[in-house]
């Protein structure tokens, strides 16, 4: 079947004209802002198809995904697609997609639950792997007056909390009600001001780039205040908590009385990513946002919270795009009243969109 080379007016500048199949231009056509999508994803795309052929070997077919929107795997549901999504089955198939990715020096990210995470409207241009089932569980060593808690990075922090009201560990009360899962929370080192998950971590196992299992030791993951220091491009698998043991009822009061406040000071109804900024040393980042007047304040479908205003919310359709300008005016304006920085706690990833990429 031959093509045929024809004009089309809504292609962007630089690429005057598509080569189109006879049985496209008899109905079956697809939108032009669409074709145009799909040819510019194709061009920006990263990783190689014979490299996407291998990671197919080594996930198998039903685990990988190519131009997935990443808003289905984001609490914030914005996000254009990635090139590659990745569910690795278990750890070795894990080591070898690191090696792939490392001898190929393909970009990576990780996302759990994607609670802490905005991924640009563009997509992110290199390969997102998410961990399967085998890296979910918790395992517990009673020693003495506290339990050794074995727990897999895919485990929802959900599940977390569950334990710890069975088994009475009321240090973990802060983590209540926090989404995403415990791989993300090692990395961020969750939990409120004064209670982090890493005071209680006794180690990590990651894979490294090099496809290497590794355990880290807690004194060598530099934990702080939203902190820690994980070598670049390593996946968090699973980690090692010690507790101490509590009245079970003492711990689920405090759970309880946790996710309580949650609840009446968060706008847990509405997609966000959680806080958007670190709070500041010896102040709030939601009262200093509040004080500038932004509370409340929204662009197109994205808003400022009216609750909380260190949340950003989508209201339904919002862009990336939109989320970052509202983050920035955020960041600007509190600067201008107090001189103080905000620094985001967010993980902004992946690319921009395209101007074209926009328009219907």
């Amino acid at each position: 079947m031959n093509s045929f080379a024809i004009l089309d007016k809504s292609a962007p500048a630089g690429m005057s004209f598509c080569f189109l199949e006879p049985a496209i231009l008899h109905g079956e056509r697809m939108s032009s802002q669409k074709h145009w999508r799909k040819l510019l994803i194709e061009e920006r795309r990263h990783v190689d198809p014979a490299v996407v052929d291998v990671l197919r070997e080594i996930v198998g077919p039903e685990h990988l995904r190519e131009h997935e929107p990443l808003s289905g795997l984001t609490t914030w549901r914005t996000g254009g697609p990635a090139d590659v999504v990745v569910r690795v089955p278990d750890l070795d198939a894990l080591s070898k997609v690191q090696q792939v990715i490392a001898s190929n020096r393909i970009p990576s990210v990780v996302l759990g639950r994607g609670s802490n995470v905005l991924v640009q409207d563009g997509g992110f241009r290199g390969v997102v792997i998410t961990l399967g089932p085998k890296f979910s569980g918790i395992d517990v060593e009673p020693l003495g007056d506290s339990d050794r808690i074995h727990v897999g990075a895919a485990t929802p922090l959900g599940q977390l909390i569950k334990a710890a009201r069975q088994h009475g560990w009321r240090s973990l009360a802060p983590l209540g009600g926090t989404p995403g899962t415990v791989g993300g929370a090692l990395r961020m080192n969750a939990g409120d001001r004064h209670t982090w998950i890493g005071q209680f971590v006794e180690s990590v196992d990651i894979v490294k780039r090099d496809g290497k299992l590794t355990t880290v030791p807690v004194e060598r993951i530099g934990y702080g205040y939203r902190h820690s220091q994980f070598p670049p491009g390593s996946v968090i698998v699973s980690g090692i908590l010690q507790v101490e043991r509590d009245d079970p009822s003492l711990a689920r009061q405090a759970i309880d009385e946790h996710i309580a406040r949650r609840k009446a000071t968060q706008p847990l109804n509405l997609p966000s990513c959680g806080s958007v900024f670190r709070n500041p040393e010896n102040g709030s980042a939601g009262e200093l946002i509040e004080r500038a007047g932004l509370k409340g304040v929204r662009l197109h479908a994205a808003q400022i919270s009216e609750q909380h205003a260190n949340f950003i919310v989508n209201l339904g359709g919002a862009t990336a795009r939109d989320i970052l300008a509202l983050i920035r005016l955020a960041r600007q304006k509190v600067y201008e009243e107090t001189g103080i920085r905000l620094e985001e706690e967010v993980r902004i990833i992946g690319d921009p969109a395209e101007e074209h990429d926009d328009e219907d």
